[in-house]
């Protein structure tokens, strides 16, 4: 297991935040996971 202070989980959606600012290509479809954001919160009440 990991011990280092700054281990931790960082939200797909910042990530993909940020690779839109840095130019940096990905074959994300942002839609579709915009979509299965929704779907999220329809499935898990948040």
């Amino acid at each position: 297991m990991a011990t280092d202070k700054l281990t931790g989980n960082m939200p797909t959606e910042n990530i993909i935040h940020y690779l839109d600012q840095k130019g940096i290509e990905t074959s994300i479809n942002k839609e579709l996971f915009a979509q299965s954001m929704l779907m999220t919160n329809e499935v898990f009440g948040v």
